[in-house]
């Protein structure tokens, strides 16, 4: 049964799961991450690890070259697309890592490689800034695959009045809401006129007022933080 919540991209019951409401999601930029693709990974050629350390993380990207056919030196853009997705996002099957190869302790270690994005995530302390600053040198946003932007879940837009759901008419400009809303009551029922009436009404004068200001180019679905400071003052 829908309520208020479920309509709202600010509520657990209404944002879209994937992006949670944000309609945006950051992600990896590859051109960032790896942005000379003729250098090695010893060389620094992924740019967050930085040139060969002999430490735990370098040993287990050994481990995935010699499991993928290539070695540390060999430039990027030489690596097979199965050998680079594997440094990136990881391998499901365990490392073996021979101990001996990078410190004083013998022995072997069973490990495994989560993937350049996972040790990104995981590696920085949340808590600190700085971290996250670097963190974010890598990030671009892109529209969230699962809602479209819309930021909603799937159940809210499959409620409808008429053919458009509560995203498709936040997209609409103010303009051509007012004109929408103007004949929405064609396509009600007796019933539904009757309990839309007041709602109707209100809106009907709210949007007056905002063409009235000359913001009828908005659409409803537009941030606040892309708003001008006039643009503000008048919605104020």
């Amino acid at each position: 049964e829908p309520e208020p919540h479920t309509f709202s991209f600010n509520s657990p019951k209404g944002a879209c799961p994937e992006c949670n409401g944000l309609g945006e999601k950051a992600v990896f930029d590859l051109t960032k991450i790896i942005p000379d693709a003729s250098l090695s990974v010893r060389e620094g050629g992924i740019e967050p690890l930085g040139k060969y350390h002999n430490n735990m993380l370098f040993a287990m990207l050994e481990m995935i070259a010699r499991r993928y056919d290539f070695t540390l030196d060999d430039p990027i853009e030489a690596i097979s697309v199965e050998g680079l997705n594997a440094i990136l996002y990881g391998d499901p099957e365990p490392l073996t890592i021979h101990l001996n190869e990078f410190s004083s302790s013998g022995g072997n270690q069973l490990t495994q490689w989560m993937g350049l994005s996972e040790w990104m995530m995981r590696d920085v302390d949340e808590e600190s800034k700085r971290g996250e600053k670097w963190r974010e040198q890598f990030l671009v946003m892109q529209t969230c695959p699962r809602c479209g932007g819309s930021r909603l879940k799937a159940e809210a837009l499959n409620f409808k009045i008429g053919d458009r759901n509560i995203a498709e008419v936040s997209a609409m400009s103010i303009l051509e809401f007012r004109e929408w809303i103007n004949s929405v009551e064609d396509i009600l029922s007796d019933k539904q006129r009757i309990i839309a009436r007041d709602l109707i009404k209100e809106i009907r004068e709210r949007l007056h007022f905002l063409v009235a200001v000359g913001l009828g180019y908005l659409s409803l679905n537009r941030s606040a933080r892309s708003l001008s400071g006039g643009e503000s003052q008048r919605i104020r």
